[in-house]
């Protein structure tokens, strides 16, 4: 994995129903990044929506001011692994 975000203000809820957001950029699928968070899901009982990118692909977006990107990079987040600024260089 390159980079890995949690979007705060999801996890700020004390409410079951919201889903905590989580960006990965690397190679791995979505597959198995769900796999990987659902134990914690369900220790949690919260709903994680991971969102997975190849690191060419995030930095593609990036590149081109997708909405999405854009919107993580200005707003509230914390960095779980690696580096922001390194997942959004070609």
């Amino acid at each position: 994995m390159t980079a890995g975000a949690l979007r705060p203000s999801c996890g700020r809820s004390r409410s079951r129903n919201v889903a905590i957001d989580v960006l990965v950029v690397g190679p791995d699928n979505g597959i198995k990044v769900q796999a990987a968070l659902a134990p914690t899901a369900r220790k949690h009982r919260r709903k994680i929506q991971a969102s997975v990118f190849t690191s060419d692909a995030f930095a593609r977006l990036a590149h081109e001011g997708d909405l999405l990107v854009e919107d993580v990079k200005r707003n509230a987040r914390i960095d779980l692994h690696g580096s922001w600024h390194a997942a959004t260089q070609p």
